[in-house]
Parts: C-alpha cells; sequence; structure tokens
C-alpha cells in the first residue's frame, strides 16, 4: 500500500531527470513510502507487547531458552 499511495508521477518527473531506475528508488520511492513503513513497524511490534501478559503465561520466561520481544524488553527494564 505505500507504494501505491506514490503515484505515477513522481515516477515520470524522475524519468524525466535521467534517473536511473535505482536511482528513482532509492531517491523518490522509499523516502515516499517511508510513513508507511513506520507504520507497519509498529503495527507489528505494537500486538507484542500488547500480549504480553500471554506470552508470559503460555510461554513462560526460562532464560535463553524463550526469547520473545515483550519479554526481553520486561527483562531489560
Amino acid at each position: 500500500n505505500a507504494f501505491g499511495a506514490i503515484g505515477q508521477r513522481p515516477l515520470e518527473v524522475a524519468a524525466t531527470l535521467r534517473a536511473s531506475p535505482w536511482d528513482t528508488f532509492v531517491h523518490v520511492v522509499l523516502p515516499l513510502a517511508r510513513p508507511g513503513f513506520v507504520t507497519a513497524r509498529i503495527l507489528g511490534f505494537a500486538p507484542t507487547v500488547g500480549e504480553f501478559g500471554v506470552v508470559l503465561m503460555l510461554g513462560g520466561n526460562i532464560p535463553d531458552e524463550t526469547r520473545v520481544v515483550s519479554v526481553q524488553i520486561f527483562d531489560h527494564v
């Protein structure tokens, strides 16, 4: 969705400026898609933190055996 939201206009402008496909991807597409990447990271991480209690009850907290991000953050804090 992040790539689809960019549209064709920025790609056409880059082509008229004779940018290579790689330059277009790195300097036009990736910066414009960055908000979508940030949102995906947040939405991927939030359920892990939200289900912290369930992970501790079912998976336990065995040192060096069960490694889940939420448990690692809890142990670090």
